[in-house]
C-alpha cells in the first residue's frame, strides 16, 4: 500500500493532478483487520459494505425487497399523483415510458428484480395512469397486460417490468456468445468454463446469484427455451457451432428434426467444422458431411441421411 501511495504521489508531481484522499475510500473484501491501517496510511475514509459505484449498490442482496427501495421510491416520486392531474392521458403515458426506460435501467440490466418489486412498480404505474382525476380508489378500465401489449395489438406499448428485466439480463448471454475478447469474459470463462454452461442450466452452490439468475432466465429449461428459439447461428468456420445441438439450419435443431439419426450418431457433441468435408463440395455449393454412426444403418435410415 505504501508503494501504491508513492505511485499516486509521483502521478501528482508529473501530471499536476492531485488525488483527493479526503473524498476517497478504501476497503477490503474478506479481510477486516487491515481496513483501519490502510485508511490511516492513505489518509482516507474506511469503506463499508454496501457501497455505491457509479450509482449502483455493490455488496447488497438484490433478492431482498429493501435493496430496491431507492428505485421504487424514485419511481413513486416521479409518478406522483399531482403530476398526473396536470397531464393528459398521452402525457401520462409518455412519462411512464420515459421513467421506466431511464431510471432503473442499470439495476434491471444487472440484477433480477423480485416479483414483489415488480408488482410495486406496476401498481405505481397503474395508479398514475388511471388515478389522474380520482381522489379515492382507482378503477382500471383495461387489464394491465393489455396496456403492456404492442400498439399494433391494441395496447399502449408500456414495457412490462418483469419481461423488460429478463430481456436486459439475457443480453449478457448474447454479449458473452459474441464477444471474443475482454477481461469480463476471461473472468467468466475461468469461473464457469464457458458460456456453454449456461445452456446446461445446472445450478450449483458455488455459483454466484447473478449466474444463477442467468441460468434460470435464458437456460435450456427456461420458458420453453425462449432465448435459443429466437436466435440462429451464423456458421462461419464452424468451430463454435455444435452440429446437433445448435440452431443453424433454417432455424432448426438437427437432433429434433432427425431424432433417429441423432440416436445412432457416434459423436453427438461434434462441431460443424469438424464434420464438414471441405474437399468435396457439391454442385449447388453445399458440403458433404463426414457423419459417423455407431452401427450400420437400416435402409430407411440411409434414405433419411440422404434427405438431410
Amino acid at each position: 500500500m505504501l508503494v501504491v501511495k508513492a505511485i499516486l504521489r509521483l502521478f501528482e508531481l508529473v501530471s499536476r493532478l492531485r488525488v483527493n484522499f479526503h473524498k476517497s475510500e478504501v476497503g477490503l473484501v474478506g479481510i477486516t483487520q487491515l481496513d483501519k491501517f490502510l485508511s490511516k496510511c492513505l489518509n482516507c475514509r474506511q469503506m463499508e459494505l454496501p457501497f455505491k459505484y457509479q450509482g449502483m449498490v455493490i455488496g447488497g442482496n438484490p433478492k431482498r425487497v429493501e435493496f430496491w427501495n431507492p428505485i421504487v421510491d424514485k419511481i413513486r416520486s416521479r409518478l406522483a399523483a399531482w403530476k398526473g392531474r396536470l397531464l393528459s392521458m398521452a402525457g401520462q403515458l409518455c412519462l411512464i415510458k420515459s421513467i421506466l426506460s431511464s431510471l432503473p435501467l442499470f439495476y434491471l440490466s444487472f440484477f433480477k428484480a423480485p416479483i414483489d418489486v415488480c408488482n410495486q412498480i406496476k401498481r405505481i404505474q397503474a395508479n398514475f395512469l388511471w388515478g389522474w382525476e380520482h381522489e379515492g380508489r382507482k378503477i382500471a378500465c383495461v387489464k394491465w397486460r393489455t396496456i403492456c401489449s404492442l400498439t399494433d395489438a391494441g395496447g399502449l406499448g408500456v414495457k412490462d417490468i418483469k419481461c423488460f428485466n429478463d430481456a436486459l439480463l439475457s443480453n449478457w448471454k448474447w454479449r458473452y456468445e459474441l464477444s471474443e475478447k475482454g477481461l469480463w469474459r476471461d473472468i467468466l470463462d475461468a469461473r464457469y468454463r464457458s458460456w456453454r454452461s449456461l445452456d446446461v442450466a445446472l445450478i450449483h452452490r458455488n455459483q454466484s446469484s447473478w449466474w444463477k439468475d442467468l441460468c434460470q432466465i435464458c437456460g435450456k429449461g427456461a420458458q420453453d427455451n425462449w432465448f435459443d428459439c429466437r436466435s440462429q447461428w451464423r456458421v462461419g468456420d464452424g468451430q463454435s457451432v455444435k452440429f446437433w445441438d445448435d440452431r443453424w439450419v433454417e432455424g432448426q435443431v438437427l437432433k429434433e428434426t432427425f431424432p433417429r439419426l441423432f440416436i445412432i450418431s457416434e459423436f453427438k457433441d461434434s462441431l460443424v467444422g469438424d464434420l464438414a468435408d471441405l474437399g468435396h463440395i457439391r454442385s449447388d455449393g453445399s458440403y458433404s458431411w463426414n457423419l459417423v454412426w455407431h452401427r450400420k444403418g437400416f435402409e430407411w435410415e440411409k434414405q433419411l441421411e440422404m434427405s438431410c
